[in-house]
C-alpha cells in the first residue's frame, strides 16, 4: 500500500512539474497536484483516525473549491447591460513580445467591445515578469495598435 502511495505521489509531482514549468498559466493546478501528492503520502503513513480527519478536510476543501469555481464560471460572461466610459483589460503572461493565449483572448474581447463602443477608452494593466521581454500593458498596447 505504501509503495503504491509513493508511486502515485511521484506521478502527481511529475504532473505538477509539467504544469508549472512547461505549461504557462497552470501554476495553481500544479499547486493542487502537489497537495494531492502530499495527501497520498500522508494517507499511507498516518494512523486511521488521522486519515479520517484528513479525508474530511480534503472533502471540505473540494466542496468550497467547487462552489467557488461554479460562481466564477457562471459569472465569466459578464454583463452587457451597460455602456462603459472605460474598459480595463487585465494583464496576463507575455511570451517574449507576443501575448499568451490567455492574454490574446482578453485582447480579442476588448477589440470587439472597443469596435462596438468607439468612445470608450481602454486602460491596459500588467507588469513585467522576470521571464517577459516587456510589460503586459506594453504588449497589449502594441497588439491593439496594430489591429
Amino acid at each position: 500500500m505504501k509503495k503504491t502511495a509513493f508511486k502515485a505521489a511521484a506521478l502527481l509531482l511529475a504532473a505538477a512539474a509539467f504544469f508549472k514549468f512547461i505549461m504557462a498559466g497552470y501554476g495553481f493546478l500544479a499547486l493542487v497536484l502537489c497537495a494531492f501528492a502530499a495527501a497520498a503520502v500522508l494517507l499511507a503513513v498516518l494512523p486511521l483516525k488521522l486519515k479520517k480527519i484528513l479525508c474530511v478536510l480534503m472533502a471540505l476543501w473540494f466542496i468550497v473549491f467547487l462552489a467557488a469555481e461554479i460562481c466564477v464560471i457562471r459569472d465569466s460572461e459578464g454583463q452587457n447591460n451597460a455602456e462603459a466610459d472605460y474598459l480595463i483589460v487585465l494583464g496576463a503572461k507575455v511570451n517574449g513580445t507576443v501575448p499568451s493565449k490567455s492574454l490574446k483572448y482578453r485582447l480579442d474581447t476588448a477589440i470587439r467591445y472597443l469596435d462596438a463602443h468607439p468612445d470608450c477608452k481602454a486602460v491596459l494593466s500588467g507588469g513585467q515578469g522576470a521571464d517577459e521581454a516587456m510589460s503586459e500593458a506594453e504588449c497589449m498596447y502594441r497588439w491593439l495598435a496594430n489591429q
